[in-house]
């Protein structure tokens, strides 16, 4: 088997740095084949498994595994203390563009030892359901046993430090809710003012990677809330890439709204529609239905839409992160001037 090395390897840097295809011949002619390889990432993982290039792109279906050794996804959790290690087990980016299948997440401690593991169904880093079969323990790494097989659900953890900010709180005018592009403006390597600095008499419980069906059990635990005058939401674009079509996220936004508004009912909602990132074109078609379906239904279910799809789109500006996903400080200061002005 020929293994082809990209210049990405040699500068060691973001993009694929080997393949090695089942078939060359049909390599060479560009159709697509299955094969194995190896690609960096910009926030400094690395892939190893198998991979199917599709003609163009090469992406990670099968049996592989991902080091976030260098990763800042790596870093120490705050919660829990450990850092995570590795990801071994099935990939499928026609599910999520990442992790998809039985796996194994694998944990080091404060001083990079092996310190825990968790098994599971995953859809990326958010364990789904329980590992589905019997799991051997034998395929273990070095450093891991059964004994040090761990259970903590990392998002709770946070979604129930972001409630407790409510203490800070003497009015609660807004309550924001969504995904990572609220997270991360608690965190000033994204946004240059993090939320609490530029919004007053507002709760943020932004989770990152959730979709809104994520947001049916964590919807349930606002019940203790004080009634906000304004609810706003920024949610979809992890369900649309998760390969939901436009119109089955539109139902499950219906059914968010309704479960809010049975807490919320007399508070004011803003949906804010999805900004195309640059990483993912091949997703804007099904991005755009679903803006659309967004701002179709305003009337009918009593909610506005905050339009950051064109108030990013119209930049020349670049608005994002070196990851070409999430906003970078000179796009969240634009979120911030928008949102400010749809609250007025």
């Amino acid at each position: 088997m020929k293994k082809i090395f990209f210049d990405n390897f040699k500068k060691n840097t973001s993009g694929v740095w080997y393949f090695i295809p089942d078939s060359f011949n049909d390599y060479k002619k560009k159709k697509p084949c299955h094969g194995f390889g190896q690609i960096k990432y910009d926030e400094g993982s690395i892939y190893t498994g198998e991979i199917y290039f599709d003609g163009k792109n090469y992406n990670k279906l099968g049996y592989g595994q991902q080091d976030f050794t260098y990763s800042s996804i790596g870093e120490i959790n705050r919660f829990t203390h450990q850092k995570l290690y590795k990801y071994v087990g099935k990939f499928n980016y026609r599910k999520t563009d990442w992790i998809y299948g039985n796996g194994v997440m694998y944990f080091h401690d404060e001083n990079n030892k092996p310190s825990c593991f968790q098994t599971g169904f995953f859809a990326g880093l958010e364990k789904i359901k329980d590992f589905q079969g019997e799991f051997d323990y034998n395929q273990l790494l070095e450093g891991y046993s059964k004994e040090k097989q761990a259970d903590f659900d990392c998002r709770q953890l946070l979604f129930n430090d972001e409630k407790n900010d409510l203490k800070n709180i003497k009015e609660l005018d807004n309550l924001f809710i969504g995904d990572s592009y609220m997270e991360f403006w608690h965190y000033d390597i994204y946004a240059e003012k993090t939320f609490y600095e530029a919004f007053e008499n507002s709760l943020n419980v932004g989770l990152g990677a959730t979709r809104f069906i994520d947001w049916f059990k964590y919807i349930k635990q606002l019940v203790d809330l004080p009634k906000p005058k304004n609810i706003i939401i920024n949610l979809g674009f992890n369900d649309i890439h998760s390969n939901f079509k436009a119109r089955g996220v539109y139902y499950y936004q219906l059914k968010c709204l309704r479960m809010l508004r049975e807490i919320f009912p007399d508070a004011n909602y803003y949906f804010i529609n999805l900004v195309h990132a640059p990483l993912f074109d091949n997703y804007l078609l099904e991005e755009e239905k679903f803006n659309k379906l967004l701002i179709n239904g305003q009337t009918k279910h009593n909610y506005k839409v905050i339009d950051n799809y064109n108030n990013i789109k119209k930049e020349k500006t670049n608005c994002f992160y070196q990851d070409l996903v999430h906003l970078n400080h000179y796009g969240y200061n634009l979120f911030e001037k928008l949102i400010k002005e749809e609250l007025k």
